[in-house]
């Protein structure tokens, strides 16, 4: 008999809150993960019919770091048809490969000269509004929640809606091979999380913060990264650790994030550090759990757009945005599009301001409550 398949346990029979509490409590009193993680997946259509057995989870005994584990587990486990690569189209299954090996890809000539410009042209206006404000002394960095700032001590200005104003980076986050990348390489179908700009300016060397070895605090999600501006040796590239992405690391990490520069990640060998060299124009895919830095010089100015995308259904992970919504094609507003959530959500600044400072990642404050990540 399949113990992991609850419908099996009575000869076949059907599914009952019984049969699920018991499967739930061996799995958790095995701190078998992974288990358990398998049984939720399966039943994930039950589970908004049904908040009881959701409810079961908080009963485990194993905390945070095991209900952690159990999401770690079931953020990877995927959802037909993104679950076979060979139904991605011939480019996307080129990158495919060489993404879920070493957790990053550069692609050149994905975003067309004029469609390029325009994004330079809007990043541009944003930040000129933003650093005659800043000249006010307004906008000053006091929370990484706010919708734009000026961070003194980092020299650079942060933009958390980019995607406001700019038609063009619109299209180019609905882009059909961008959207095929996101779902075929998260095995299921992914939703746009936050939309950024940032222009660093030229900086001594720093170590703290993004400037040191960290991964991001979100466990899954993919990144793209797009060059505004050419990015050479002497510049102010981001360095990735090749393959570092693989490894599962332990709740601890995401309260504080940040990784020693010597520790190779386990099962991976020697350090190879990938760096994001380009010219304007080049996109980096890359998974954010893997090991990265941005790295600071006295060269030229960084000017660069990251664009978030997970699978992961808490709503308080996603950052929203004040875009006018007239600008979004018909088909972005059809229910299920990558975007919907993004859309729907209050703005995470405007969140910030009528709540408490978060002391924790959004998702590790809700992780004792299943029902917002399941």
């Amino acid at each position: 008999m399949n113990h992991d398949n609850p419908d099996q346990r009575n000869g076949g029979s059907a599914f009952s809150l019984e049969t699920a509490r018991l499967a739930i409590r061996e799995a958790a009193a095995a701190d078998d993960a992974q288990r358990l993680a398998s049984l939720l997946h399966r039943w994930r259509d039950r589970l908004a019919g049904d908040p009881a057995l959701l409810e079961l989870l908080g009963d485990t005994g194993g905390g945070t770091a095991f209900l952690h584990r159990v999401r770690q587990a079931y953020q990877r486990l995927p959802v037909p048809p993104f679950d076979d690569p060979a139904l991605a189209s011939a480019r996307v299954r080129e990158w495919l490969g060489p993404l879920e090996r070493d957790g990053i890809l550069k692609v050149s000539g994905l975003i067309p000269h004029a469609l390029l410009q325009t994004l330079q042209r809007d990043f541009s206006r944003k930040l000129l509004r933003l650093s005659f404000l800043r000249r006010l002394r307004l906008r000053r960095f006091t929370h990484y929640d706010m919708r734009e700032y000026w961070h003194p001590e980092h020299r650079d200005y942060v933009i958390n809606d980019a995607l406001d104003g700019s038609a063009a980076l619109l299209e180019l986050c609905c882009h059909p091979e961008v959207i095929e990348t996101v779902n075929f390489y998260l095995r299921k179908p992914g939703n746009l999380k936050r939309v950024t700009g940032m222009r660093y300016l030229p900086s001594v060397a720093l170590d703290s913060s993004q400037f040191g070895w960290h991964h991001d605090m979100e466990d899954r999600q993919l990144k793209m990264m797009v060059l505004l501006t050419d990015i050479g040796e002497e510049d102010q590239f981001m360095a990735y650790v090749r393959g570092s992405h693989l490894e599962l690391r332990p709740y601890a990490n995401y309260l504080r994030n940040s990784l020693a520069a010597e520790a190779a990640p386990a099962g991976v060998g020697p350090l190879e550090m990938v760096k994001t060299l380009g010219v304007a124009g080049d996109v980096f895919f890359f998974d954010s759990n893997g090991k990265h830095r941005a790295c600071r010089s006295p060269s030229a100015v960084r000017d660069a757009l990251f664009i978030e995308f997970t699978a992961d259904r808490n709503r308080g992970n996603y950052w929203g945005t004040a875009m006018d919504r007239s600008l979004l094609p018909a088909a972005g507003q059809t229910p299920g599009h990558p975007m919907e959530v993004f859309l729907d959500v209050k703005p995470k600044w405007k969140r910030h301001l009528a709540a408490a400072p978060r002391q924790r990642p959004t998702w590790a404050e809700t992780l004792e409550n299943p029902a917002t990540w399941l």
